[in-house]
């Protein structure tokens, strides 16, 4: 396991940042995460979300120099289940 492995849950799984914060995940993957270096806290995996964001922005921003790009994009909240989507296509 790595760094990205963490990045992936979720960004990839759709996993809230709020389960890092629960005291079974911090014990089940804390071990993981201090020989990683890194604490498994939300704030830490915030801040790995929003590094690999920037990095990706840059490579997608790279790729499209100088091509004409369409893009559409979305978003809605849903207040019950606490959760916000964003989309472009």
């Amino acid at each position: 396991m790595h760094l990205k492995n963490i990045f992936d849950m979720p960004a990839f799984n759709c996993i809230s940042l709020r389960f890092f914060s629960q005291s079974e995940v911090l014990v089940l993957i804390g071990e993981l995460a201090q020989k990683l270096g890194v604490s498994p806290n939300w704030d830490n995996i915030k801040k790995l979300l929003i590094d690999e964001y920037e990095s990706q922005k840059e490579r997608l921003k790279c790729r499209l120099r100088n091509k004409f790009v369409y893009l559409k994009m979305d978003a809605c909240t849903r207040h019950r289940h606490h959760l916000t989507y964003f989309a472009i296509n």
